[in-house]
């Protein structure tokens, strides 16, 4: 993925550009980088991890006995697994899902078994991996995590910034995976006024 992305981007004749990484794409954007440092001035990793990083190895246990609870429990498995089980966290699931059904046209298509299986076994090589030193070229970041995010424990932003000295980080309270769903405001906010400068 990451090789195509390079590929694409110098097929479009950017000589550089801004990333946003969202936990899978995250780490996409870590292949990027490793790949074509300089091809990145902005960075911004949301709720992902470096290669070997805390917890990150547990993804595909985590993932799939938390959401065949979900599903026993009649739940849509985005909850548990994306936002915390308090009543902030509860309440930020409601609103986040009731969104993704208000855009009723030219919607996705949904994921496979066959594309979430191999998501899940790329994410568990990533996890096993030694750490990568990558960051050398790419220009500033910014860092975002859930505080409680079961996937992608939050002590993996603590990891990115110190592959990315002067990151910024932003920890987001009472949130999971989902934390940019759940803080869309602030985060949206935050990644303009990040990019503008």
């Amino acid at each position: 993925m990451a090789d195509d992305i390079v590929g694409l981007i110098r097929a479009l004749g950017h000589d550089r550009v801004d990333m946003f990484g969202l936990a899978v794409g995250g780490i996409v954007a870590q292949a990027v980088a490793a790949r074509a440092p300089r091809l990145i001035d902005r960075l911004v990793l949301a709720n992902a991890g470096p290669a070997g990083g805390p917890g990150i190895s547990d993804i595909t246990r985590t993932a799939i006995t938390t959401g065949l609870r979900a599903v026993l429990t009649l739940d849509d498995p985005m909850t548990p697994l994306f936002f915390t089980s308090t009543a902030t966290g509860r309440s930020a699931a409601r609103l986040y899902l009731a969104r993704l059904k208000e855009r009723t046209t030219g919607r996705d298509k949904p994921v496979s078994l066959g594309t979430y299986r191999a998501q899940l076994s790329a994410l568990r090589r990533w996890g096993r991996q030694a750490p990568v030193e990558w960051a050398s070229g790419v220009g500033q970041a910014l860092i975002v995590h859930g505080d409680s995010d079961r996937l992608v424990p939050a002590a993996n932003a603590t990891e990115l910034a110190r592959l990315l000295p002067g990151a910024t980080v932003t920890v987001y309270p009472d949130s999971g995976h989902g934390a940019v769903f759940q803080y869309h405001r602030e985060f949206v906010a935050a990644a303009r006024e990040f990019l503008r400068h």
